[in-house]
């Protein structure tokens, strides 16, 4: 008896490497319960101004096109849907780094603006995090709904990117 119950709590391990390994023994089977742990993904950098400006980096490529056929309108409207997509990737990374089990904002990150004169702070907590990828994913899904749009496309999509812009930044904004 004493050898079995001293080997049963020997058979509870944890590595932490990049998971956690428990071998859980009842009887003569036995599971493995796998755990990864969040891997802190580009722990340092801006992250959420990454994802909050990354539309307006569409919105300049869609400035640069020029003309009004129909290749200047199939390069806007892919310009703007490879922008939603890769915004909604970004905030991705931003979902792999949140941790839900701490209440509070993560991810702070507190910018310089104009010199001294001006500064921003972005952070996330658990309802703006829903929010966030609410936002990023349903962006690529209108961009593609309004593809049938010919009047103004340019202004139209121009708009988009700033709503999606605008969006994230309210819901990242702590000041």
């Amino acid at each position: 008896g004493c050898f079995w119950s001293s080997w049963r709590r020997a058979c509870v391990t944890r590595l932490f490497l990049s998971c956690c390994l428990r071998h859980v023994v009842w009887g003569y089977r036995a599971w493995v319960l796998v755990s990864f742990r969040r891997a802190v993904l580009l722990s340092g950098r801006p992250i959420l101004s990454c994802v909050t400006f990354a539309p307006l980096i569409g919105v300049a490529f869609i400035l640069i096109s020029r003309g009004e056929d129909a290749v200047a309108r199939r390069t806007i409207r892919w310009t703007a849907l490879w922008t939603t997509i890769v915004t909604f990737i970004v905030s991705l990374l931003v979902w792999l780094n949140f941790n839900p089990g701490d209440s509070g904002f993560q991810l702070v990150e507190r910018h310089e603006w104009l010199g001294d004169t001006a500064s921003y702070q972005m952070g996330v907590d658990g309802i703006s995090m829903l929010f966030v990828m609410l936002t990023t994913f349903l962006m690529p899904i209108c961009i593609l709904a309004s593809w049938h749009v010919e009047k103004r496309l340019r202004e139209y999509m121009i708009a988009f990117l700033v709503l999606e812009t605008l969006m994230i930044g309210v819901f990242f904004a702590l000041d």
